[in-house]
């Protein structure tokens, strides 16, 4: 009975991520970015969402969508993007206050086009203490979005998370946060980060299925204590860490930038190599080299979510720290549940076949998907879905 339940458990996380990988095609869930300028004069803002977001949160019917011109896609893209806005809760002080848009445009954020909406208030006589958002209004466009959050005001920069389930954030400006609750932030974007993104998720599950076995000739076996298994696994999951950390580090000091139409397709390829690796071993049981090696690479994807956060210098030192617990955390959450499980099923006929043979085989092959998907995508991704419209104007932003 046990051993039936094991199978269970770990041929249905298997499928569990499986599933999710081969319905996503991009490196994460969509994410909008909302940022509000305080100060003693006025409160200001800009909101950047995913133009595919905007035209979903239309929910207009595709085939019919095709039909319109480019000049009533605007306008009903415009229309969505203002009403949204101006439906945005935000109190100073306990007081409501009322936006307006004062312009749009086209920008590409992490290789795809965003919608910035630029809005003001009025003026606000004095300098806030507290300002509460609640930013639900930005869910009805796409309750699926992960929302990234700044309030500037007195040269300083708070930051926050916000989702469809918690969208409610309230800053008290007279009193900066603490480094600790700051820091928790960007452990939770960490985290969020690792669990949203299913290639990240397909390759460590790729470099994780063999921990548990050993070669002897051209078959695996299973090992024969715990003890190696999990030194394996630790090789491994330090090498990927220790790789992802030097390339998100980078990547996010502007030292190394990538165009991640390049990155995106690398990250799907890595997938596959270590999928591949454990049908045909090109590295042997050097699974560490392999989770360095494509590391690398998933670090550049993995500090996307900190370039498009816009910090500022004296807040980087605390994201990078934090949002490396984050993933850490997240990958250490599989590696509990995949290990015990894996491990007490690491001889049977079911492991050694089906969840390692035809699981390598399933993600090798869902990553082949995405490979393709984001080399032919990258193209369209480039053009910006929309250009000018009646009013107020979306048009592209000017290049630096």
């Amino acid at each position: 009975m046990a051993m039936t339940l094991g199978r269970l458990s770990i041929f249905t996380l298997l499928a569990f991520f499986l599933a999710g990988g081969a319905t996503a095609c991009a490196h994460t869930p969509s994410e909008t970015f909302l940022t509000l300028f305080v100060s003693e004069a006025s409160i200001t803002g800009k909101w950047e969402v995913a133009i595919l977001d905007l035209q979903q949160g239309l929910k207009a019917d595709p085939e019919r969508w095709k039909t319109l011109s480019a000049e009533e896609q605007s306008r009903q893209l415009e229309a969505l993007g203002i009403d949204t806005i101006t439906r945005l809760d935000v109190k100073a002080d306990g007081r409501g206050l009322e936006f307006r848009v004062t312009d749009l445009e086209t920008v590409t954020l992490k290789a795809t086009d965003y919608a910035r909406v630029h809005f003001a208030a009025g003026a606000t006589g004095a300098m806030p203490a507290v300002v509460e958002i609640n930013a639900r209004a930005l869910f009805a466009v796409d309750t699926n979005m992960h929302g990234l959050l700044r309030v500037e005001h007195s040269a300083r920069t708070e930051a926050a998370t916000f989702n469809a389930q918690a969208f409610v954030r309230v800053f008290t400006l007279a009193e900066p946060s603490s480094r600790m609750a700051q820091g928790w932030t960007f452990v939770r974007e960490g985290i969020d980060h690792i669990w949203q993104g299913p290639d990240h998720i397909l390759f460590l599950i790729a470099l994780l299925l063999p921990a548990v076995l050993k070669r002897e000739g051209k078959e695996w076996k299973g090992t024969d204590a715990l003890r190696p298994a999990s030194i394996n696994i630790v090789k491994i999951i330090t090498a990927f860490t220790v790789a992802h950390s030097i390339t998100l580090s980078l990547a996010v000091l502007n030292v190394v930038r990538v165009d991640e139409r390049i990155v995106e397709p690398l990250i799907a390829a890595s997938v596959i190599a270590a999928a591949v690796n454990n049908l045909k071993p090109w590295f042997g049981e050097r699974g560490w080299m392999v989770a360095f090696g494509f590391g690398l690479v998933h670090g550049l994807g993995l500090a996307g979510g900190l370039i498009e956060f816009g910090l500022r210098r004296e807040t980087l030192a605390l994201a990078l720290v934090g949002f490396n617990v984050g993933v850490e955390l997240g990958q250490l959450a599989i590696v509990a549940v995949f290990l015990p499980v894996a491990f007490a099923l690491r001889r049977s006929w079911f492991y050694r076949t089906v969840t390692f043979k035809f699981g390598s085989a399933a993600v090798a092959a869902v990553a082949l998907v995405w490979m393709v998907e984001r080399v032919f995508e990258s193209e369209d991704e480039a053009i910006p879905l929309v250009e000018r419209g009646p009013g107020i104007q979306i048009r592209p932003a000017e290049k630096p």
